[in-house]
């Protein structure tokens, strides 16, 4: 006996018109901004995750405070990121 497969109805996905981030891109000459805040955030909070229970994050802690070692972490990423904000030129 032969099973007969339902094909599902498509749901219509909303054209937001929202352009895609530019880390999609493969190219990393072609990403001009610098790291937004929200993706700082990101950073930090993966870090954290990650490097919690290490002797580092700790000692930095107990020597800084959360909030200042958080703010470290921050402008590391920060300073880390050697993308600049600068204009593309288009050739059409």
């Amino acid at each position: 006996m032969k099973v007969k497969k339902i094909k599902k109805p498509k749901k219509d996905i909303p054209d937001t018109n929202i352009p895609d981030p530019p880390w999609l891109d493969d190219n990393p000459s072609d990403i001009t901004e610098p790291y937004t805040d929200e993706e700082l955030d990101l950073f930090v909070e993966g870090f954290i995750q990650a490097h919690k229970n290490t002797q580092a994050w700790k000692k930095l802690v107990r020597k800084v405070g959360k909030e200042e070692a958080l703010q470290v972490l921050r402008n590391s990423f920060k300073s880390a990121d050697t993308r600049k904000k600068r204009n593309k030129i288009l050739v059409h």
